[in-house]
Parts: structure tokens; C-alpha cells; sequence
């Protein structure tokens, strides 16, 4: 991503949004449940944490994001994954993405969508915990609400395809074409519509 932001060095403080909203294979600890090493003001076995914890870092807390942005704040969580591969925009509370700060960072992120090789995943409070899985690449299917921003729907919704086979625009799909997405109906009011 080419967005040239100051760099800080920032400490967690109190801020436990990831021990809330990333799973940690480690622990056994699935997406979106509390760790049980979490005190209220920081983690209980902070030295001896697992390395997926001591490897993780948002990027409030790399300095990518501006102070008012802390995850625990906004109630966003937003990460990197893959370098310039996704930014995924991760919900920690019920409503923070249609807030008016949630709707700016989702706007302000998504227009970057282009730069980046992936895209912009955008996970709503919630996403993947019934996946029952806590590998990397989670089983899920997002839908494409704009070029390269992709919305997380659900484990099996009609008419949106799994993880990995996003549909994508070719240069020849016109506006009265057949969806890309497989669904039968036109660009126009399908994908295209978001």
C-alpha cells in the first residue's frame, strides 16, 4: 500500500482487541472469543505468550493509523496480511462498521483497494466463528461490493461463491452481460450493484 503515513512507536496499552477478535491456534482459541489469558488492562501471560501473539501487530499499533483509530476506541481492528496483498477491516463490536468513524475508515481504506494485490476484506462483527476452524485462510464466502473490497457474507449464502474464487470483472463483462459471479443475472443487478 502507498499510503505514506508517519510512523510511531506505540504500545498496546489497554487496548485487547486482538486477544478479543483473532483466533490463536496455539491457545486453541477460535475467531471472536475472548482469551482466557485476558486480565481487563492487558494479557496474564504476557512473557511467555504464544508467537502468533508476539508476531501480531494492527496497524494502530504499527503507527499506520492515527491515535483516535485504537481498536478499542473505534471498535475496528484493521491488519495487513500478506504485505501489500489484503488489509482486512475486522468489526470487534456490533455496529462500529456503520458508525460514522467505521464508514470513514472503510471508505478511506477501500479506495486504496487498487494498490494493493488482493484487495479489502471487510469482516462484520462475528465473521468466522462458526467456522470452527483456526487456520489462516478461513472457509467463508465474501461478496464483492466494489473492485477489489470484498465483504464477508457467510460459510453458504446463494448466488456467492467461496473464499478464493472471488468474481472478478473481466474487460469484456459489460453491464448487461451475465454476472461473473455465476448466479445468472446480470451485471448490472448483481455484482455491480454491491
Amino acid at each position: 500500500m502507498s499510503v505514506h503515513l508517519p510512523m510511531f512507536a506505540r504500545a498496546c496499552g489497554g487496548c485487547e482487541e486482538c486477544c478479543r477478535v483473532i483466533g490463536v491456534a496455539e491457545l486453541s482459541k477460535s475467531f471472536h472469543t475472548p482469551c482466557l489469558h485476558q486480565t481487563g488492562t492487558g494479557c496474564g501471560v504476557y512473557a511467555e505468550r504464544p508467537a502468533d501473539c508476539k508476531d501480531y501487530r494492527c496497524l494502530w499499533l504499527q503507527g499506520q493509523l492515527p491515535e483516535e483509530l485504537r481498536p478499542d476506541r473505534c471498535g475496528i481492528l484493521v491488519d495487513a496480511e500478506g504485505g501489500d496483498e489484503w488489509l482486512v477491516i475486522q468489526e470487534c463490536r456490533p455496529g462500529a462498521l456503520s458508525s460514522p468513524v467505521g464508514c470513514e475508515i472503510v471508505r478511506q481504506l477501500s479506495s486504496h483497494a487498487g494498490e494493493l494485490r488482493g484487495g479489502v476484506k471487510i469482516d462484520p462483527h462475528g465473521a468466522h466463528r462458526q467456522s470452527g476452524t483456526l487456520e489462516q485462510h478461513l472457509p467463508g464466502q465474501y461478496q464483492e461490493i466494489a473492485p477489489k473490497v470484498f465483504l464477508y457474507r457467510g460459510l453458504h449464502q446463494p448466488g456467492i461463491l467461496p473464499t478464493g474464487k472471488q468474481p472478478t470483472r473481466g474487460l469484456g463483462t459489460g453491464r448487461n452481460n451475465r454476472c461473473p459471479c455465476g448466479s445468472g443475472r446480470k451485471y448490472k443487478l448483481c455484482c455491480r450493484r454491491g
